[in-house]
């Protein structure tokens, strides 16, 4: 199974349906209207890592007043360093960075933030934690975000099925999106990205998210830079 580039740029494309040679940028990779369940967000923003979150987002050229970093998945393997990623990936990007603690289930009872929060941003980290803590809750329907960005093994916890990053096989999302599943960090080796795609068959496709890689997804488009499709992408992308 052959892994195909995922260049891509955003010129004509957030509000557009990019269709046939209109489409193709290059090495670019433009993804059309695909028939996907609804959508539960405006954008969604996957990287590889921080480095790859900024790029994404200053392809994007999205400023915002409010932004909350989520630094759950990284609860018991380094917050406080994954929120300062987070911070430095943001800097630019939102007039205002809000820090939650969130680190059990237990916690999102009794979570208040005022008003909403224009952007979330899951850190790095354990995105099985990520998804344990967070499946299941109004979390992003009481923060009315405009964007979700997601790095590392978050990324991986935004889809559904998720790919579990001890073994490769799938398992029980967050299901922000349901069009693909998503490799990143030691899971999007090479090796191990063909053993995933074994496991999920054709049934499923999957993306592999490298260092600074960004993979944007909105309502009627995916467009990415650096990352690669292992085995074929879903119906209706195009891939140049």
């Amino acid at each position: 199974m052959a892994a195909s580039d995922c260049s891509a740029s955003l010129h004509d494309v957030i509000g557009t349906r990019p269709r046939g040679d209109d489409a193709r940028h290059g090495r670019d990779l433009i993804c059309p209207a695909m028939e996907l369940p609804p959508r539960r967000l405006e954008t969604l923003l996957l990287a590889g890592d921080p480095a790859g979150a900024r790029a994404g987002l200053e392809a994007l050229g999205l400023r915002v007043e409010r932004a909350l970093v989520i630094a759950t998945a990284a609860a018991y393997i380094g917050a406080e360093q994954a929120t300062v990623h987070a911070h430095e990936a943001l800097a630019g990007f939102a007039s205002d960075i809000d820090d939650a603690a969130l680190v059990h289930r237990r916690d999102l009872d009794g979570f208040v933030f005022d008003g909403h929060a224009d952007l979330v941003y899951f850190t790095q980290g354990s995105g099985l934690h990520l998804m344990s803590v967070l499946r299941g809750s109004n979390l992003l329907e009481q923060l009315h975000p405009r964007i979700v960005v997601a790095v590392g093994e978050s990324a991986m916890a935004t889809t559904d099925p998720m790919v579990d990053p001890r073994g490769g096989a799938p398992t029980i999302g967050l299901g922000l999106e349901q069009g693909f599943c998503v490799l990143a960090g030691d899971a999007a080796l090479p090796q191990a990205a063909l053993r995933t795609k074994a496991l999920l068959g054709r049934e499923h496709a999957l993306v592999a998210l490298d260092a600074g890689s960004w993979l944007l997804c909105d309502a009627t488009s995916l467009v990415g830079r650096d990352c690669r499709w292992v085995g074929d992408p879903p119906a209706g992308f195009e891939v140049s």
